[in-house]
Parts: C-alpha cells; structure tokens; sequence
C-alpha cells in the first residue's frame, strides 16, 4: 500500500474523530527529519487543528494533533490488518524501551488498515510523555501483551515538531483554552525518560 493512500486514509479517520467536513485545507508548517507538522482548516466548518506526524518505513503513521478545544489526540494507522473488528483496549507504546500504557483507546480496522485513536487527559503524565517524545530515539507500538513490536517509528526531528505544533497550537487557540493546568509546552519534571510509565490515563 503506498504512503500516498495511507496518508489520505488517516487524514479520514482524523477527520471523523475531529467531527470536520471532508473539505480542508492543510498548510506545511515543518518538515523536519522524520516528522511533519500540519495546519488544518475544515472549510465547511471552520474547524481547526494542528497535527505533527511520521510515517515509518513501512507506512505506517503516527500523529500527534491539538484540536481547537484543547483535546490533544494520538492517532495510529498501520498498514496491515491487525485486528477487524471495533473495540477499546489499552495502547502500549515503548519509547527507548521505557513502556507507556494508554488505558481504554479506540480501536478500528476496515479496508485493511488497523487504526488507533487516544485522547489524552491532562496532568503531569501528560507533559511526562510529550518529554519522552521530545526527547527519545523511537517509538515502537507493541503487542497486546507487550512483547512485540507492530511498528517502530523515528522520533528523529520530534523535538522540532512538538515546538512548532505546540506553536500552531498557540496560534488557533487551543492552547490555553482548557484552563485546568494542563501546562502544555512546559516542563513539569526534572528529568526525561523515567523507566516506568505504565498506567497512564487511568484517572
């Protein structure tokens, strides 16, 4: 399957999940090693988000993206069948081998892509993440027991996404529209990469 028609099928599941009409238009905002960040604006709606992504090897995709309500989103497209039916379960992610359980994601697999969607709740193990993001080597997704890996992508280029996609997030205003702490795009911790990050989202 190539780049070009996973590309369109995960804008399509990102266009569900964010309740846009199929007509957009999406500025380049960075295109930086591995990763790019986007600016999205559904034309029928007046919708916007901003999204930063990698596609692996393979062309499977990972995304980060901040709709204008604040809600932050984890989508996933791999390009082979995993999985055929809808459900939730837990998404585990290793970065550099530190794991992260993402409690209750949406599952999805149709036309033979498997699709993953997380909506992150806000506190200190949200910025932990992004810090993880910003600043790993790479992300893998693993197996529903933690032992495999069903994609590995390059965070190469990530720490540059995450400055421009917290900045577009800034500019559409999503950012700061939640006012609970979130604190996004801040540094809540000493450190990067604590070895242990299983059980996020479940509070």
């Amino acid at each position: 399957m190539s780049t070009f028609k996973l590309s369109i099928l995960a804008a399509l599941v990102l266009l569900f999940q964010c309740g846009t009409a199929l007509a957009n238009d999406r500025t380049l905002l960075l295109k930086h090693k591995a990763w790019d960040v986007e600016h999205v604006f559904g034309t029928k709606t007046g919708t916007q988000w901003c999204q930063a992504g990698s596609f692996s090897a393979k062309g499977d995709m990972i995304s980060l993206a901040i709709k204008q309500n604040g809600d932050v989103m984890m989508v996933v497209t791999l390009s082979k069948r995993f999985w055929s039916n809808d459900f939730e379960d837990d998404l585990i992610l290793h970065i550099d081998y530190a794991p992260w359980t993402l409690n209750n994601a949406s599952f999805s697999g149709r036309d033979g892509f498997s699709n993953v969607m997380f909506t992150f709740p806000t506190g200190p193990k949200f910025i932990e993440f992004l810090e993880d993001i910003y600043a790993g080597s790479a992300i893998a997704m693993k197996d529903a027991n933690g032992d495999r890996s069903l994609a590995t992508w390059s965070l190469a280029g990530s720490a540059a996404a995450l400055l421009k996609l917290i900045e577009c997030g800034e500019r559409i205003g999503a950012i700061g529209s939640k006012n609970n702490g979130s604190g996004y795009g801040t540094s809540n911790s000493s450190g990067y990469g604590a070895a242990n990050k299983s059980g996020y989202g479940w509070n």
